[in-house]
């Protein structure tokens, strides 16, 4: 979600690419997993298989950077991406090898991480397995115990500041180079009544806010039937209360570049749900 004052870099796929003068003419979009109740026993998080979730994340990745490929605008000196993965864990290893693997081969530069599971007595043991030399960590432990939010950057590459910090939000200032915006990382909770109070955040943010505003992360609601397919049915009490956050808060959903939904429960035929979600 982007406020309309948002400066028109690329971005794509809860990847932001940005760079010096890329063209106005970009695509943003999301990928994550989610509610909590129907993540139990999913072991396919690494599948390299076509339905994949890694597999997914990594066409995303690798359409973005040839879009940015294709840009004419020059200089385009620098592109950098801003990644979001609602992980389930950051306990395993392979989880910790598969975000370093995912840093260094796209050039991430700012990557956050949703439902770490990492207890705070533990962060900086989990922070040190990622092998992430000179990068810094933000997170919410002073809202969730359960390390719900973390924010990993390269402060050689991005100044980033935090503003205010909730159990389902954090807002950053973030600097790179010229640009300044806001920043806010969301995992919004799978309770409906929970998640009216990060709405209510984001209509209060929108009527202080004076930079160019970004919002990027796990919503865990949908706008309505179009972001969804099988399954129940949208709760349409939900749908309007995300709807009227976006209406009041004068946001616009940035346009997406490579598979709609961004959540599926990995069914096959008639079990399969799938969800835009993000």
């Amino acid at each position: 979600m982007a406020n309309p004052k948002l400066n028109k870099d690329s971005k794509t796929n809860q990847v932001t690419i940005m760079g010096n003068k890329i063209p106005a003419k970009a695509h943003t979009g999301g990928t994550s997993d989610k509610n909590q109740s129907d993540f139990q026993g999913d072991s396919s998080l690494f599948s390299t298989e076509p339905g994949g979730r890694l597999n997914i994340l990594m066409k995303q990745l690798n359409m973005a950077k040839r879009w940015a490929g294709r840009a004419k605008c020059l200089p385009c000196q620098k592109i950098w991406m801003i990644l979001s993965w609602n992980i389930r864990g950051l306990n395993n290893p392979l989880k910790q090898s598969e975000v370093k693997y995912l840093i260094v081969r796209n050039k991430v530069v700012i990557l956050g991480i949703l439902e770490t599971r990492v207890k705070e007595q533990n962060m900086n043991i989990g922070r040190k397995n990622l092998k992430l030399p000179g990068w810094e960590l933000i997170q919410n432990y002073s809202s969730d115990d359960s390390g719900r939010i973390w924010i990993l950057f390269d402060p050689n590459k991005v100044n980033i500041s935090v503003v205010k910090s909730g159990m389902e939000f954090i807002h950053c200032r973030e600097e790179w180079g010229n640009k300044v915006f806001l920043w806010t990382y969301t995992y919004g909770s799978y309770e409906m009544a929970v998640r009216k109070a990060l709405w209510q955040e984001i209509g209060w943010t929108s009527s202080d806010v004076e930079l160019p505003w970004l919002i990027q992360g796990d919503f865990n609601a949908v706008l309505s039937n179009a972001d969804r397919a099988g399954g129940n049915p949208v709760d349409l009490l939900a749908a309007n209360d995300f709807q009227e956050c976006l209406l009041k808060s004068n946001l616009l959903e940035i346009q997406t570049v490579g598979p709609r939904f961004t959540w599926t429960n990995n069914q096959e035929e008639d079990r399969r749900i799938l969800r835009k979600i993000d």
